[in-house]
């Protein structure tokens, strides 16, 4: 999957418009630090308060995604807050990681690092050394791969 398609970056860039507080993390993440290797979905950790969950309505409703607004009332957890974007690709909501529960959201949002796609969206990612926490204490074999990988490349 490519991070700078067109339909992914108008999400993006709808998100930035409301104001959405959210960082890029999963297979891309692994993708931008270095890792390239094949992924099926966007996941996404979201500040996972009424704001922010608020403002994920908006941008979600108009990227064109009907119900969007029961979101509102149920928690985002990885697998199950799934919808399916434009071309095909799901988009994997979490209010909070594996490694990282909610209540560090803003510390890791502080770290993330900021990817300038063009002069008007900045997409969030989570920077290399808490992706590698987060993929060490995964249970999936292809996490512990991902932070073997990662971890080589990092020298």
């Amino acid at each position: 999957m490519n991070l700078l398609s067109e339909d992914t970056l108008n999400l993006f860039r709808l998100f930035q418009k409301h104001n959405v507080k959210f960082i890029l993390v999963g297979g891309l993440a692994v993708n931008f630090h270095g890792y390239a290797r094949a992924t099926g979905d966007i996941d996404v950790w979201i500040k996972e308060d009424s704001e922010n969950k608020k403002a994920l309505v908006k941008a979600l409703s108009e990227y064109g995604i009907q119900n969007a607004d029961a979101l509102i009332d149920i928690p985002l957890l990885a697998g199950y807050s799934e919808i399916m974007l434009n071309q095909g690709i799901y988009l994997d909501m979490m209010g909070a990681l594996v490694q990282f529960d909610k209540m560090q959201f803003d510390t890791a949002y502080e770290k993330a690092v900021k990817f300038k796609v063009d002069e008007s969206l900045i997409i969030p990612i989570l920077e290399l050394q808490m992706l590698l926490e987060e993929k060490r204490k995964s249970s999936r074999e292809k996490d512990k791969l991902d932070a073997d990988e990662l971890d080589y490349i990092a020298g």
